[in-house]
């Protein structure tokens, strides 16, 4: 790195040129901790300054070399092989950046960053891609929203940087696996006053301090289209504490808006093709049931409130003897049949809300006369 120039103190002029031979990226990470992480490869180019410090006029070219780094948001690496950014009085122009996932999958990042002397950034970019990762947190980076995230999708990125105007159309794509716990950041994670019941890990730095940091002011707003495939696993937990959820595969479109101030909206119906529903009770039960298709989650708005219409069954070859044994109508042939195993089949209905799920049990043995 090598610069010459002048600067005059009385006008405030100066006039600069600084030459980048060769600056390793992961010089930059101590600064930028949390923004990018484990940085690599090389930046180089040649940088004018003249004008006023108020009014600075900054020129020239920055050719990136196999530059790469994790975005601390989504743990996603990315990386861009040979790319050079222009910049003169008003813009700095990405041109068509080709953006490289681990997965060698590749999205394109176009557009202009347009300012006044170096302040009051604009954005008018896009992105393009027909496969590309965008998410690969666990509930360690975000217990709301995580999973690996895989789209295909046209973007557009509008706006100042205080305060982005992000429009998302997108398609899941198979490898997907996202899990939404809207009650991550509810107060009532804690159970019967003062005690929380689950494994110590399940809340791995998920303190007061680190949840209500979830609720600070995002710079975006994002509307994303998205049309839910079969290819992708998604996850509902329907409670934190016990471990119940949801995991399906299916379909739908729906209509996701993130403000500023953190509030998450989702419209739409997702119609549930195969899946699980893990139902716990208390700390003695824990069943896998399987979905049935065709159970629909519809979203109006406040995930809390997304109206469930989900029906499971879970089958077990057993004895149904102590299920009925003091039943008084019982007589001792169905007692006797009762001992031996058959087939026992527990239907489960999920209805409600998400907040205020309504489950209901039946037990059916089809293999006895009377059942």
């Amino acid at each position: 790195l090598t610069g010459m120039g002048n600067y005059d103190p009385q006008t405030q002029e100066m006039n600069f040129g600084v030459n980048i031979e060769k600056f390793e990226l992961m010089l930059a990470d101590p600064f930028l901790s949390e923004i990018i992480e484990e940085s690599e490869g090389v930046i180089s180019g040649q940088v004018t300054g003249k004008g006023t410090l108020m009014q600075p006029i900054v020129t020239g070219k920055i050719k990136l070399t196999d530059v790469a780094s994790t975005i601390v948001a989504n743990n996603s690496q990315y990386k861009v092989e040979n790319h050079t950014i222009t910049f003169d009085n008003s813009s700095i122009d990405l041109g068509n950046m080709v953006l490289i996932d681990k997965n060698n999958n590749t999205a394109t990042l176009s557009g202009k960053v347009y300012h006044d002397f170096m302040e009051d950034m604009r954005l008018d970019l896009n992105m393009a891609t027909k496969a590309f990762t965008f998410l690969n947190t666990t509930s360690v980076e975000n217990p709301v929203v995580y999973g690996k995230l895989n789209l295909n999708t046209q973007t557009a990125i509008k706006g100042p940087v205080d305060l982005m105007d992000i429009t998302v159309i997108a398609r899941t794509l198979e490898n997907t696996e996202l899990t939404l716990s809207p009650f991550s950041t509810e107060d009532y994670l804690l159970e019967e006053n003062f005690l929380v019941y689950g494994k110590p890990k399940d809340f791995e730095d998920q303190t007061d301090e680190y949840l209500l940091k979830l609720a600070r002011a995002f710079p975006f707003e994002i509307n994303v289209l998205l049309e839910a495939t079969k290819g992708a696993t998604l996850v509902f937990v329907i409670d934190p504490i016990s471990g119940d959820k949801i995991q399906c595969k299916g379909e739908g479109n729906l209509r996701i808006r993130l403000n500023p101030d953190g509030q998450q909206e989702i419209y739409g119906t997702y119609t549930i093709s195969e899946g699980f529903y893990d139902f716990s009770y208390g700390d003695f039960v824990s069943k896998k049931f399987t979905v049935k298709p065709g159970g629909t989650i519809s979203f109006n708005g406040d995930p809390l409130n997304s109206i469930l219409d989900i029906e499971a069954i879970y089958s077990v070859y057993t004895t149904p003897y102590e299920l009925i044994k003091n039943e008084i109508s019982i007589d001792e042939r169905e007692l006797a049949a009762a001992k031996k195993r058959t087939n026992v089949e527990v239907y489960l209905a999920l209805k409600g809300t998400l907040d205020e799920p309504n489950i209901k049990l039946d037990i059916e043995m089809p293999n006895l006369e009377s059942s």
